[in-house]
């Protein structure tokens, strides 16, 4: 996934989940024992340190912009059976940004003889992670959490 891509939609997840809670509360009046069942949810997730980490996310992203990513990305240009012999690209922070795949593959078309090329792949490994100490999960890991107690919280009050 193109980085940009990548970043608008984790600030989109975390923003229309709150705002599936704001709709949640409005429509109070019509689900049954609301509060009973709304408070236990917001009381668990009061405590859990993935759902805690989701609402301020979504408040910095509100008052300050993007999340911080302290994030990898790994590349391999494979051509031979041999592991020793694979191409390794190290990249830093300001070419995580900017790298997409069409980038990557224009690169080693430029860089590298053709008949390597034509029969070589490129593994391209990217690991998007937040710079909070509190988890030490991908971003995409941490998300899961948010949606799945989202998800089952608005389902368990139909």
């Amino acid at each position: 996934m193109e980085p940009d891509i990548f970043r608008m939609n984790i600030n989109q997840f975390l923003q229309t989940s709150r705002t599936v809670t704001f709709i949640i509360q409005k429509n109070k009046a019509s689900i049954p024992d609301f509060e009973t069942w709304y408070g236990g949810a917001i009381q668990d997730w009061a405590t859990n340190p993935i759902m805690v980490w989701a609402k301020d996310s979504r408040n910095k992203i509100e008052k300050e912009g993007d999340l911080e990513l302290n994030s990898t990305l790994n590349l391999c240009l494979i051509f031979s059976y041999i592991v020793e012999q694979d191409v390794k690209i190290i990249t830093g922070r300001s070419e995580l940004l900017k790298a997409g795949t069409k980038k990557l593959i224009r690169f080693a078309r430029k860089n590298m003889p053709s008949h390597v090329i034509e029969s070589s792949a490129i593994k391209i490994e990217r690991r998007w992670c937040h710079g909070s100490a509190i988890w030490s999960q991908t971003v995409v890991g941490v998300m899961a959490p948010p949606w799945d107690r989202r998800n089952g919280a608005t389902s368990g009050s139909a």
